[in-house]
């Protein structure tokens, strides 16, 4: 029972082990929180992966005068990388003109893997259409020239 007698040696070990758990569920919520921020926010796939993959590429480029449209024919890798999102963006005389293809516009699908694809823009308010930038989910993958047809 003399050992009872001493309680302030037990009360400061009770309070480190207290103080000690504290810090680490502290530190343990602070990590998950963290964590699940920085997942939230990187994408699946970043624009080194689709360049180097070479996801979509653009094997052929013509300019149609008669009928104001580009006839573009796209090629889709064998790889799985998803994509969610193609943009055309057509170059030319100090000007541009962005169309967008992806899951959320109706008049447009996006290629399926090792898929190739005829896409034809028309209604272009550029006359003298000069080149195309293919982009994927924001990551410019190529600029390729536009032909006469």
């Amino acid at each position: 029972m003399s050992f009872i007698k001493n309680k302030k040696g037990i009360s400061e070990v009770i309070s480190v082990v207290m103080i000690i758990m504290l810090t680490v569920s502290a530190a343990a919520i602070v990590f998950a929180t963290v964590r699940s921020s920085i997942s939230q926010l990187s994408p699946g796939i970043d624009c080194t992966t689709h360049t180097i993959s070479n996801t979509l590429s653009v094997k052929y480029a013509c300019y149609d005068k008669e009928l104001n449209r580009i006839e573009l024919t796209i090629k889709r890798n064998i790889n799985e990388d998803s994509i969610s999102r193609a943009d055309f963006k057509i170059l030319g005389e100090g000007s541009s003109e962005e169309l967008i293809c992806g899951n959320t516009c109706g008049g447009c699908n996006l290629l399926s893997p090792g898929e190739t694809k005829n896409y034809y823009l028309e209604e272009l308010k550029i006359k003298n259409p000069e080149s195309v930038v293919l982009s994927v989910d924001g990551c410019t993958l190529e600029k390729t020239t536009i032909r006469p047809c």
